[in-house]
């Protein structure tokens, strides 16, 4: 170039050296550009690999010849095949698939062409095999089988580690180990006598994982049960009275002294004289009956086998026990039955609660439509079981469970005070 330049001085008038020093330009330039190129595939930046590539094919253009740097270009293909089949190897296939679709134009009918269309084709096999291996791995998960979903993903791994897919699949295992240590804590909380930091716990983990339905299920079916409040308790309200809440949707009445009664009576009645059946249907909704069992029944004055019961009916099993029902709330399918001249557990008024579901809650409140009245109450209180069986409390304006603050709707543990307002209230665990 810079003998043409000389040469050019002398002889201005000749076109031929401008038409070489250009010709000669192309090639420094293609040069230059096949070493930017070289340079951006060893950091694989393939946005710039493939404007040098472009750069080198318009150099090119300008040179004496189109076979000129002939050489440089297949060592170059050549480079670029080799680092692609390194990539894909390692299972890196975006990089190798990305790399072999910037050189296949200008490749175009050489010899490296063969070579690059088997590699372009072990890149779609191992390609599919990632995906077919992802596939089985979510369909393992789906069967709740982590051990057959982490060997699906390592075969994914070893044909397209960086792959969309298999990606979706990491994820989708990194989310299931973590709910599964999380439900191990949940676990250990547990067996360690801490049911509230538990619930706690298990609830701060948001949507139920569906991997661990049942397993969450369990874990929330055995914390409502070291509530001890899942057969039957006792709710004592400060100027509210006490209540025997019975749970459960058949309850039978009998003699104390047998002893296998769910309500056990101190009258002259057979060991299991009766029981009252609680069905939902779904157009007549709750309906109560009562039922003979071992001995007779009579709804309003009637010897009967079997009656259904309604507001303000009263009920007399045998000679001398009497029991009227009510439905305190319309609000609530949790009924009421009063005892006449008897007690258990200290009270003459029984709950039935319907289980699982807040359209069974116990209201307490100031007005007439609840099922304990407490005459100044600033707030109404409900007490439901969810669906797990875990027992609850809901208040608008919040409160305290021994002294601890909540709001909204908060588990509550047996023998704990609760504080909403001035409406103050405890349940203990009761066995009959």
């Amino acid at each position: 170039m810079a003998r043409l330049d000389e040469l050019a001085k002398m002889q201005s008038d000749t076109a031929e050296l401008g038409a070489l020093r250009e010709a000669l330009q192309g090639e420094l330039d293609g040069i230059e550009a096949l070493e930017r190129a070289a340079a951006a595939l060893d950091r694989e930046d393939v946005a710039t690999l493939g404007e040098e590539i472009d750069a080198f094919v318009r150099a090119r253009s300008l040179m004496l010849a189109e076979h000129r740097l002939e050489s440089r270009f297949l060592d170059f293909i050549d480079r670029v095949l080799d680092h692609s089949e390194r990539a894909a190897g390692a299972g890196r296939l975006a990089v190798a698939k990305s790399v072999v679709q910037i050189v296949r134009g200008p490749v175009g009918d050489r010899p490296a062409a063969r070579r690059l269309i088997d590699l372009e084709q072990r890149i779609t096999a191992a390609a599919a095999r990632a995906n077919d291996s992802v596939q089985q791995g979510l369909a393992a998960l789906g069967n709740r089988d982590i051990a057959a979903a982490e060997s699906a993903l390592e075969c994914a791994r070893s044909a397209w580690v960086d792959g969309p897919a298999v990606r979706k699949l990491e994820s989708e295992l990194m989310k299931a180990r973590d709910c599964e240590q999380r439900l191990d804590g949940v676990e250990a909380l547990a067996r360690g006598a801490d049911p509230s930091a538990a619930r706690k716990e298990l609830e701060s983990m948001g949507p139920t994982n569906q991997l661990f339905r049942t397993r969450i299920f369990d874990i929330k079916q055995s914390l409502a049960k070291a509530q001890g409040l899942d057969h039957a308790f006792l709710l004592r309200v400060d100027e509210g009275g006490e209540f025997l809440v019975m749970r459960g949707d058949v309850i039978s009445i009998g003699n104390v002294r047998d002893g296998s009664a769910d309500l056990p009576i101190l009258a002259n009645l057979t060991g299991r004289h009766a029981r009252i059946r609680r069905s939902m249907s779904f157009h007549g909704g709750m309906q109560d009956s009562v039922e003979a069992d071992g001995g007779e029944v009579h709804v309003a004055s009637e010897k009967c086998e079997r009656a259904k019961l309604r507001d303000g009916t009263n009920v007399r099993l045998g000679r001398s026990f009497e029991f009227g029902y009510s439905v305190p709330s319309k609000r609530s399918l949790t009924s009421m039955i009063t005892l006449r001249g008897f007690t258990v557990a200290g009270t003459d008024r029984v709950l039935l609660m319907k289980d699982r579901g807040r359209d069974g809650r116990i209201l307490i409140g100031r007005s007439s439509d609840v099922h304990v009245r407490v005459p100044d109450a600033d707030s109404e209180v409900e007490i439901h079981a969810s669906k797990d069986g875990q027992i609850r409390v809901r208040c608008a304006a919040g409160g305290t469970i021994d002294g601890r603050p909540f709001s909204g709707e908060e588990p509550v543990a047996a023998g704990a005070l609760v504080r909403c307002g001035n409406v103050t209230f405890v349940l203990q665990p009761w066995a009959k």
